[in-house]
């Protein structure tokens, strides 16, 4: 034996995966704001009016990705219930939240699109 217990799964890969669920919708949103600052002048220059809309798109897969791997935790959480003191419960709650975040920001991001149809970059 090598002095340590085996890692439950929501020590390690289970928690690794919990955490890119939560931070994707703002790592995400955050990226998609910068990128769309920075690149207004050059997009209006070359007159490449979807560029912006294609950043929103990476954006929202980057935070559709975060939701389905959210979706993927609470399934395998599925024994977890809201008011338990237990790891898996933990897991459990965490998952939801992560998934009601990846909803919010996924709809942040896509009113966020709206204006790039209506508007050139110019304006």
């Amino acid at each position: 034996m090598g002095g340590h217990a085996a890692r439950d799964y929501w020590e390690d890969k289970g928690l690794m995966l919990l955490w890119f669920s939560l931070l994707a919708p703002p790592v995400a949103w955050a990226l998609d704001q910068f990128t769309s600052y920075v690149l207004v002048k050059p997009v209006c220059f070359a007159d490449a009016r979807f560029t912006l809309t294609a950043i929103n798109g990476a954006a929202l897969a980057l935070v559709i990705a975060g939701g389905l791997v959210g979706r993927a935790c609470l399934t395998r959480a599925s024994g977890g219930v809201d008011d338990g003191g237990r790891m898996v419960d933990r897991s459990y709650f965490i998952a939801v939240v992560a998934i009601a975040f990846n909803v919010l920001v996924a709809l942040l991001i896509g009113f966020a699109t709206i204006p790039h149809f209506v508007l050139s970059p110019c304006e």
